[in-house]
């Protein structure tokens, strides 16, 4: 071997062996690689749905704190005891409304005035 000559990888890399062995080497990554994108997605959509949970209990908050400011208020209290017991101080009288029933719809009588279909019909019914 003489210090002339270059050692060529070219043709080893370009080899059929080498590219198949890449090949196979690319095929065995692929289930790795497509697990961790399923992960990816997966925690994606869990921080969306975390996110989203968050709103809806910060919303709450703010819904049970003004029910709580309402309650620690005389009049407050007063109104939430009125609607869920129906409950009235003494001497206070109550009022009870009735709706009227609408008048029921008068039943017409076919028998009377026979419009001019019926009449064709009850021809074809003769025959």
């Amino acid at each position: 071997m003489g210090r002339g000559k270059k050692f060529d990888l070219r043709p080893w890399l370009y080899s059929k062996i080498t590219i198949g062995v890449l090949f196979l080497l690319c095929l065995a990554m692929l289930s790795p690689v497509w697990g961790m994108y399923e992960r990816y997605r997966g925690s994606l959509t869990r921080v969306e749905d975390r996110r989203e949970h968050w709103e809806y209990l910060e919303d709450r908050h703010a819904l049970l704190q003004g029910r709580i400011n309402r309650l620690e208020s005389d009049r407050g209290l007063e109104a939430e005891l009125r609607r869920r017991f129906n409950a009235a101080k003494e001497g206070e009288k109550m009022v009870v409304l009735v709706e009227e029933e609408a008048p029921l719809e008068e039943e017409v009588d076919e028998r009377q005035d026979p419009s001019l279909w019926d009449r064709i019909k009850s021809l074809w019914e003769r025959n």
